[in-house]
This record gives structure tokens, sequence and C-alpha cells, in this order.
């Protein structure tokens, strides 16, 4: 489905045009692939029609259906990713709601649904709950409330960059159009005449900029879109790369020529040539633009404005500039910045209004053109390493005879494919990790001695919630020599694809650890699943709150970490040990440690290669003697004082090996936490404030509490427990899920989560927790009256 032009409709509140196209959309219906971004913007636009004169009673009762099938579809997708998908049913059921009458129901569901956008930092939806709510309170004569909200919807349409929406808030609500543009000059229409906004001109660029994925055509398109558009003589186009701001393209509307990627500083235009009247453009109204995020507008720049004494106005005499800049969701993506020599005046109104609607399509195309090519070279520079490894190879192939020395050859090239997954990148002042492998696999290539085999250390840093953690993973991949190299270099890019992603999208960042760690889990599981069981991997990984020393992890079927406390080794035990990546898994079963560090602990983990040792040959069978004790590695631990080399010298004096050995250790020390809260005060105080009923304290109280003690899952109960009396049930489910993800047995927190979820109109997502639960207390009578309640 083109969701453009159905966005522009819907979003300009043209009606009838909307009504067109949603015709035409249900005409070919069987032919139109339906993604869950389209289904919420095409539900919006049948709940708009609704209310129109263009649908029929019997088309207004097919519109309902097909909303409430969308919902379901929607609160099914939000079972495994509530942040990307609540919001958008929330805001489909308070419509549903709204159409069927409910005034009371439609207020509560837009509220849960303006906290749940909050939350996870949905602007644009925020921006949609808030209109539509404030044009229901608005319909029903409340003017102030109505005032609150547009307002708001005002401010956050602003936030996300869509001027094509602020200016038709702006043309209903008076009391919203305070800025500069004349908006009697504009007006919508089919064809380009006079001084009129001509829209379908305006979609054809839109999707003319959207279509471009390689960067140097999106400039050359790009300028070329602009001087038609906005009737400029000359452009540049500058973003920022690196640390530095580069003019990318530039070019000449009476010449027709264009430049593009030439990548010149902006800072060396004056720096390199001190006569202002040989300089490209005004580079202090650049950084102007770049410093307030504002734009510059000169309708006459030598006698009017604020830079009639800029050194390259003043040598240039340049007539119109306009310098704009580019943003997405508030951030700066790029710097417009446009001339006219031949007029004054060249910048009109409706020439800059047009720019403004382009630019959110510019900052979204440039964004995905920056980030194709830089993932297009890292796949070159790969492929380059790779392509010289393999003519290394073949070229050595030709010089040598046997197999022996193929499989060395091949033997080389897996190493150099592990390399760069294999990395401890954490820098921390408090958190320290080392590494310790030795494969089983030993062979020479051209001279040198090499190793291959499955297991692998990985650790590096994230930011969820704004705090920093620690990432480790210790995995262990099945097969011998190149069998379980290739199940290691699988685990390897999957995880590190995990990080790349959650350090690049706010949405990734914007998780609690325990379903940062359960999304993970899930995702290098499917991965692994596609192998239908050829290819199985052992692993722990996890996550250390730099801050606390707060420790989350999962186990799949790894030996068990152990924590070297006071010069004593003892297991870390683990809530649930899982099957290796690659079986079957059951998603909603999935439950995650915890441990809290303290200063000078220590946490070793190791593949099964540690405990697989060789003792000696039986004298009368003549079998191997396979290690029996699980303790013998604790044993060595004590023997080496937690220093790895020595470890494995220490059990290397105790027999043979016989399998590949990874070691990955952390050291946690102590992080200063100003003015951190008193536990035993404030559990008195907990308690003073659950009997006299006061919530919003407990929900206070518990926030202080967990953010220097985020392992006390209790107090994350009480804040659930608190939002769901106060009716916040978007929140109250966000901390259940947290407590049911590290307490899956806890009764309490599984009736007060299922309640919420039932007062917040997901009944299907109450069942499945229930059922989860039934599988772990199938006799507990509060669960079964649940059970009952529900009709399971």
């Amino acid at each position: 489905m083109q969701l453009t032009k159905l966005l522009l409709h819907y979003f300009s509140g043209d009606v009838k045009k909307l009504n067109e196209y949603i015709v035409s959309i249900r005409t070919e219906e069987k032919k139109v692939k339906f993604s869950p971004e389209d289904i919420f913007y095409y539900s919006l636009s049948l709940s708009l029609l609704h209310n129109s004169n263009f649908v029929s009673d019997e088309l207004k009762k097919d519109f309902l259906l097909e909303i409430e099938d969308n919902i379901e579809r929607l609160d099914s997708l939000s079972k495994d990713n509530p942040v990307e998908y609540n919001h958008k049913s929330l805001i489909l059921k308070a419509e549903v709601s709204k159409l069927n009458g409910n005034k009371k129901e439609t207020i509560s569901l837009f509220d849960n649904a303006i906290e749940d956008c909050k939350a996870n930092d949905a602007i644009l939806e925020l921006a949609l709950a808030h209109e539509l709510v404030g044009n229901l309170w608005d319909s029903q004569g409340k003017e102030i409330y109505a005032k609150v909200h547009i307002t708001e919807a005002h401010s956050y349409y602003s936030k996300w960059g869509l001027p094509l929406k602020l200016q038709e808030l702006e043309r209903k609500y008076i009391y919203l159009n305070k800025y500069g543009l004349d908006k009697s000059e504009i007006t919508y229409s089919t064809t380009s005449t006079g001084n009129r906004l001509d829209l379908d001109s305006v979609l054809q660029a839109s999707r003319a900029i959207s279509g471009e994925i390689e960067l140097e055509k999106l400039m050359e398109k790009m300028l070329v879109i602009l001087f038609e558009s906005a009737g400029a003589e000359r452009g540049f186009f500058m973003y920022k790369s690196k640390g530095v701001w580069l003019i990318q393209a530039e070019g000449n509307a009476s010449t027709n020529q264009i430049r593009v990627l030439q990548a010149k500083p902006l800072d060396s235009i004056s720096a390199d040539n001190r006569d202002s009247s040989l300089w490209e453009l005004s580079p202090n109204i650049v950084n102007y633009v770049i410093r307030a995020k504002a734009m510059v507008l000169l309708n006459d720049a030598v006698n009017d404005g604020m830079f009639i004494h800029d050194m390259y106005v003043k040598s240039n005499k340049p007539k119109s500039i306009l310098c704009y800049p580019i943003l997405n969701q508030g951030n700066l993506t790029g710097v417009v910045y446009l001339e006219n020599n031949l007029t004054t005046n060249a910048f009109t109104s409706e020439r800059v209004e047009i720019l403004r609607i382009l630019s959110s399509q510019i900052a979204v195309s440039v964004e995905n053109s920056l980030l194709y090519e830089n993932l297009e070279e890292k796949v070159d520079e790969r492929t380059r390493d790779l392509n010289q490894a393999l003519v290394e190879v073949r070229s050595l192939l030709t010089e040598v005879r046997g197999l022996k020395e193929q499989q060395d050859a091949d033997y080389f090239l897996n190493t150099l494919l592990i390399e760069p997954l294999g990395q401890n990148n954490v820098i921390s002042p408090n958190v320290t990790v080392e590494f310790f492998i030795r494969q089983k696999k030993q062979f020479v290539f051209r001279k040198d001695e090499y190793e291959l085999g499955g297991d692998l250390n990985i650790s590096d840093t994230i930011v969820l919630k704004g705090r920093r953690y620690v990432v480790f993973l210790n995995g262990d991949a099945m097969g011998k020599s190149i069998q379980g190299a290739g199940g290691a270099i699988v685990l390897g890019t999957s995880f590190k694809s995990i990080l790349q992603r959650t350090s690049g999208t706010s949405l990734f960042e914007n998780t609690h650890p325990e379903r940062w760690l359960k999304n993970a889990f899930i995702e290098m599981h499917k991965t692994f699943e596609t192998f239908d069981g050829t290819m199985l991997v052992s692993v722990v990984f996890g996550l250390i709150d730099e801050m606390t020393g707060t420790m989350y992890y999962l186990n799949a079927d790894h030996p068990e970490m152990v924590l070297y406390r006071d010069g004593v080794p003892e297991f870390l035990k683990n809530l649930k040990q899982y099957t290796k990546l690659g079986t079957p898994l059951q998603t909603d079963s999935i439950h995650i440690s915890l441990f809290s560090l303290k200063p000078g602990d220590v946490v070793i983990m190791g593949s099964d290669g540690k405990d697989d040792i060789i003792l000696g040959v039986d004298p009368k069978e003549g079998y191997d003697i396979i290690n029996p004790d699980e303790r013998l590695f604790l044993k060595s631990l004590i023997q080496s004082n937690g220093d790895l080399s020595t470890i494995y010298q220490t059990i290397a004096s105790n027999g043979k090996f016989m399998d590949d050995l990874s070691l990955l250790k952390i050291i946690f020390q102590e992080y200063p936490i100003q003015d951190r809260i008193n536990l035993e005060e404030s559990l008195q105080l907990l308690e003073q404030h659950k009997q006299a009923g006061e919530y919003q304290k407990i929900i206070e109280l518990g926030k202080e509490v967990i953010l220097h003690y985020p392992h006390l899952t209790d107090y994350i109960f009480q804040i659930s427990y608190a939002y769901n009396f106060l009716e916040n049930y978007v929140l109250a489910i966000d901390f259940g899920e947290r407590v049911r993800l590290r307490e899956p047995e806890n009764i309490e927190n599984i009736v007060n989560l299922v309640d919420a979820y039932l007062k917040n109109s997901n009944k299907d997502r109450a069942k499945v927790i229930l059922k989860d639960s039934l599988k772990l207390n199938s006799q507990d009578e509060r669960l079964l009256k649940l059970k009952d309640e529900l009709n399971m």
C-alpha cells in the first residue's frame, strides 16, 4: 500500500480526496499487502470518513468492523512488541469507542494512549492522540479541555516536523496561528495556478525524494526539486559527518550543473580564502541555522535583515537568501542553503511552505541513504577483506598439495571471519572484562600458528533507559573445527547486529534491561532455528548495570557462572535453564535471572571445555577417564586466585583437554552514588504509604528506590499495583511485565497484571499470561478463580 498519499490527505484534512483514495484502495484490497503501519493510518482514515457525508450507513458498519479486525491484528503484534504497537491499538480502540458513543470510555482510552506514547517516545502518535481527544472535547463544547489537547498536539506535530498538519490545525483553531507566514495566500489545489500551493506537485516531489536510497542520486534529485519548487538560482545541501559539517551537494539552476559528495568542509570556505567575494555562500548564516535550528529568510539580503553586515553579503550582494534546517523529530539532519540573485522576495511564503512540507521527507530520505551508504561501505570493506583472504588462500592452494594443506586454508579463512566478532569493547570506570580462549583445533598456515573452534566471547557497552550497561556473552557452538566455527560466526553476527541496532535507534534504547534480554534471546533462537537442528549453541549472556552492579542474565544449556567473592567461589544458580539456541523455544516462558554484585566481586563463566578433562586411562578396560567433578573448576579457580591464564594452566595440570575452552571474567568495583537512600527507612515509609492509601507517593518512593537498587523486585511490583489502582493501566502493565520476567511465580503480580490488561481492554493478553502462569501454579486458588472469570 502506498502510504504517502493516504497520509497527505489524512493530515491535510482533505476528506473528499481521502474518501476517493480509500474507495480505490478498498477496490484493490486483494492486491494490497497491509503492513502494521498501513493498517493503523488506514483505520484512522476509516474513522475520519465514518463521521463524514461521503459514507452511507451500511458502509459505516463495514468500516467499524474493519477497524476492529485491525485492532485484533495490532493486539497480536503487541504481545511480542508492545513498545511499537500497544499505543496504536489504544488509539484505535478509543476511536471505536467514540464511534459507538461511549464518551467516558473514549476519554479513558485516549488518556492511556497518551501515557503509553510518552513512555515510548512515540511523538507522532502522541500528537495524534492529543488532537483526536481535543476534537472530541471541542465537539462537546468543552473549550478549555479542547484547547489544552490541541495546543499539545500542535507542539508535538511541530517536534515531529509535520508542517502540513500544523497548517491544517492553525486554519481550524485561530489561537494557534501565531506564525509569520500569510496563511490567506496558501490554499489547496490540484492545479498550479497563481500563488496557490499545488499539493499534487508537492506529492510528486515527495515521492521522488522518498524513492531514492543511493545518496548520490538522492542529492542530485533533491537539488533539482528544490530549484523547481523553491525558485532558487543556486543551492547547497550540508550534513554533519564525523563531527564536521560538509557541503555534499551544490548546483546552479541556470547552468544545470550539480556536483555531489565532494565532502567540502563548511569551515574551509572562509579558512582557505580570505577574499569573501570568492566565497560560495555565507558560512555565518549556515552556522546560525545550525546553532538555532531555525530558518533564515532574507528577502533583500543587502538592505534588510540581521546579516546586512555579513562579509559574504557585503561582497557578493545576493538579493534573496533562504537557509533552512532539515529536522527529523527535533534532530538536525541537514541544512539547505538557497539563493536567488535575480530578484528580491524570491522565496515567497508558499515556496517556503513547500520546503516545510518536503523537509520531513528530505530528512528521512537523507538518514536512510546515509545508513544505506554506511552499510554498503561496511559490506564492501568486509567483502574486500574476505576477497583478499580468498585470493591468498587460492594462491596458496595452487602452490601446496594434498588434502591437509587445503583443510588448513579453509581453517584460516574461518579464523578471519571469527576474529572481528569476538572482541572485548568494554570501557568502563568500574566494570572490567577479561577474555581467555584456547580452541581445540590447532593448525599452521603460511608458517604461522592458528586455532579454530566454536567458542566465542563478546563484550560491549550499551545504554538503556538512559543508563549504561556492560553486555557480556560466552558461547559454545556444537561441532568440531569448521562446524563449530560456523556456529560461532552465526552467533557473533546475530549478537553484534542486536548491539548495533540498540546503539543506533531510540526504540531499542528505550527498553528495560529485562525486555532487551528477552528480545535478544528470542531473536538469536529464531536465527538458529532456521538451521533445523543442524546448528546448536549453548550460551550465557547478560547485562550489568554500571552504576549499581545489578546483573541480569540468561542461560541456555551452558555451565553455570561462578561468583568469586572474598576468595570463595560458588555457582550462581539460574532462575531457569533453557535448551540450546536452535531448539524449539516457548517465548512466553522466558524469565530473567538477577544478582546484585558487591564491590570487589568477580564473576567467571566458561564453556564446558573447562570441565571435560581426560584424567587418565582405566587400567583394566583401557577407556579414558573423564572428569566427573564439576567442582574441579572451583578448586582450580582458588589455586589460581581468579587469574584466567593460571586457571587454564591449573586445569591442564590435572589432565588433557577434550574440547575448546573459553573463559570470561567480570570484575565489579564500587560506583560512587551520592545521596543513596536508606533501604530500611524506605521500607518503613513504603508501609506507611500503603496503610494510608497514598498511591502516588508509593510510586515516587518506589522509583527512587529502584534507581539505586534495581534488583529489589518488590518495589517494582508496588509501583505496578499503585499505577493500576490510579487507573494508569499502561504503566501498570509496563512495570508488571518487568516483575513477571523476573519472578514468573509471583502470584500477586500475575493477578495485578491480568487485572490491568483486562481494564486496558486487552483480554487476549490477559489470557495468555494466565495460561502461562497456570503451568507453573496449576492449583493456586486465585489463578483458578481468574480462569473461571475469563471462561478459559
